[in-house]
Formats: C-alpha cells, sequence, structure tokens
C-alpha cells in the first residue's frame, strides 16, 4: 500500500542498529558466522500521497506519545538519581564532620580527666562526685 524501499540496518559506534543504508544484491546472504543482516522497509514520504500520510501519522501517533512518555520518565528517573546521591554524599560527610568534632572534644576532654594518661582501653566516662561534680578517679 505504501512505497517503500528495503534497507539494510548497520550498527553505529555504540553497536545499536540505528543506521540504514539501501539493500544491495549480496545482502540476503548469510555471513560466515551465519548470520543474516538485519533488513527493514522504510516508507519513501516524498511519494505518498497527502491522505495516505495522514493515515500513516494517526497510526504512529499511539507509539510516538508512548516513546516521550517513556523518554521523559528515563531522564526524570536520571535526574532523580543524581539528586538522591548528592544528598547522601552530603549527609555522610556531615556525619563524618560531626563525628571527628565529637571524637575531638571526647579525646581532650578525656585527656584532662584522666590526667594524661591514655583511655582507649577505658570503655566509660568516668564516674563525678555527686556533691561537687568532680570525676573520680578511683573508679577507673
Amino acid at each position: 500500500r505504501l512505497p517503500f524501499q528495503l534497507s539494510v540496518l548497520e550498527q553505529d559506534r555504540w553497536g545499536r542498529f540505528t543506521r540504514s543504508r539501501p539493500c544491495q544484491l549480496g545482502d540476503t546472504s548469510p555471513h560466515p558466522d551465519g548470520s543474516f543482516q538485519r533488513t527493514v522497509c522504510i516508507v519513501n514520504l516524498q511519494l505518498v500521497p497527502e491522505t495516505l500520510r495522514e493515515d500513516l501519522a494517526r497510526a504512529i501517533k499511539p507509539l510516538q506519545a508512548f516513546a516521550k512518555h517513556k523518554a521523559w520518565v528515563r531522564r526524570l528517573m536520571r535526574v532523580q538519581g543524581h539528586v538522591k546521591g548528592r544528598f547522601t554524599r552530603c549527609s555522610l560527610q556531615k556525619e563524618e564532620t560531626s563525628a571527628a568534632y565529637i571524637q575531638a572534644v571526647w579525646r581532650t576532654r578525656a585527656w584532662s580527666y584522666y590526667a594524661g594518661r591514655h583511655v582507649e582501653d577505658t570503655p566509660q566516662v568516668p564516674q563525678r562526685c555527686q556533691h561537687c561534680n568532680s570525676p573520680i578517679v578511683e573508679a577507673i
């Protein structure tokens, strides 16, 4: 019903079949590896009458809308992934900074509490006197 031209699909530099060229005589024979080349029928729109062109456009319209929606969803998910990754990296950096600050404060206070002795083997904060709130060194 539509004037078409038989074409052979070729791979682009990423290995996808997005390019085409006119079909030649040896294209339908199998390759040495046993595979056939992919052939497609490409409609020549310059030779198609206006009414048939409108019919073709009406038939392609739902497919085109679906492809556009699918591409939009794919782009949206990619952007959401980038944003989520950025927020995660920022929160991890904030946690690391907070942890380093807490560790530095603990080391300086523990150093002063234990009068210069190492406290790596001490599992808890020193006990404090109920009356004067000074650390009890004997509890170690």
